[in-house]
């Protein structure tokens, strides 16, 4: 699972979550674009909902005064930041909603089906009181008919997803490709050797944590020489790439890492320190796996195109198109009218996290 610290350092801006908040629910507004609106109680929903999203989508954030308080970057903290992402998340939803009756687009009879269906299934998870499913559903500013309606506009925001670029309102080139590359990516060279754990005998145990048998005394000592040897070659001026060649014990990708925001199964040490490179500047650190050297290096032309990078870029395409999108969205921020009166009202810290009711 990814950590939240690891996120903030590289500012994740992938995760946008297509769910969309009713423009017929009674109530104040809390954001309008045209005559397209978020009202108070769904932008409630939002805040809550988005609330238990982060805390399932990061291991290290905590419900409690300690993580809210905590000063990420420039004097922003914990809370500043989520609830900026927040209100990103909504703006956008805005934006979707408004788009969707821009371009004259109709909820089928298909979707209203799944919707009611959905709806049903929770509130048969209830108990099938009407009342108790009303009062559960009041906590987090909805009824069950605006439960439904959010539903409804999910499916609206694909419909507008898949218009903008059927029809040419929004494209995606190879440029914007290598853009995205450069914006989003680094390329490293990894020289690892393990002096931590002795994998032959480590295993996963039942919940998915992986449990560690440490080196022997003797063992470690020939890794931790083995260390000091990557070391004086690269502080005498030896060449990274044929240090790596004679030491590496990870040596599957010849040809470098390209890392993103999304990158999973390394160390979170090496995805943070690898963003934090010039090209052509390299370090050192260690990790619980074992100790790492890494130098960043020039990204490849058009590399999402090599069969031996294409580990790296399973979802590359799909989310350049996305960044696409989101640009698109945001163009038209510039446009909505936020209460801030109303939102105020409504600080994540204190929200209930909505775990169950979100499609």
């Amino acid at each position: 699972m990814k950590t939240f610290k690891k996120a903030v350092c590289l500012v994740i801006c992938f995760c946008i979550l297509f769910s969309f908040a009713s423009c017929k629910e009674k109530g104040r507004a809390a954001m309008t674009l045209g005559s397209t609106v978020i009202s108070e109680g769904a932008y409630q929903y939002w805040v809550c909902s988005y609330k238990a999203q982060f805390m399932n989508q990061y291991s290290d954030m905590s419900d409690s005064d300690e993580f809210w308080g905590q000063v990420l970057y420039d004097g922003v903290t914990a809370e500043e930041f989520l609830t900026d992402l927040v209100n990103e998340y909504v703006k956008m939803n805005l934006v979707s909603m408004y788009l969707f009756d821009k371009y004259g687009m109709k909820i089928s009879s298909e979707d209203e089906k799944v919707a009611n269906g959905i709806v049903s299934e929770f509130k048969e998870i209830s108990g099938d009181d009407a009342k108790a499913f009303e009062k559960i559903l009041s906590q987090y500013g909805v009824n069950e008919k605006t439960l439904k309606q959010i539903y409804l506009d999910e499916f609206k925001s694909t419909y507008v997803y898949n218009y903008v670029f059927e029809n040419g309102i929004a494209t995606v080139t190879d440029e914007e490709k290598q853009d995205f590359l450069e914006n989003n990516y680094v390329r490293i060279r990894h020289i690892y050797i393990n002096n931590s754990y002795n994998y032959d005998e480590s295993s996963y145990d039942s919940d998915g944590n992986f449990i560690k048998v440490p080196l022997d005394e003797e063992t470690k000592a020939k890794q931790d020489a083995k260390v000091e040897s990557v070391r004086k070659a690269l502080s005498s001026g030896e060449d990274f790439d044929e240090v790596y060649e004679k030491y590496s014990e990870e040596t599957a990708y010849k040809n470098g890492y390209y890392i993103c925001s999304k990158t999973e199964d390394l160390p979170s040490e090496l995805i943070v320190k690898s963003f934090t490179l010039e090209t052509g500047e390299s370090c050192e650190f260690e990790s619980e796996y074992g100790t790492h050297f890494i130098k960043r290096l020039e990204m490849d032309e058009g590399a999402w195109k090599s069969t031996s990078n294409e580990d790296f870029f399973t979802t590359f395409t799909d989310d350049v198109y996305e960044n696409v999108f989101m640009e698109l969205m945001r163009s038209y921020f510039d446009e909505i009218t936020v209460n801030e009166e109303v939102i105020n009202e409504y600080p994540i810290r204190d929200a209930l996290p909505n775990w169950s009711y979100q499609y």
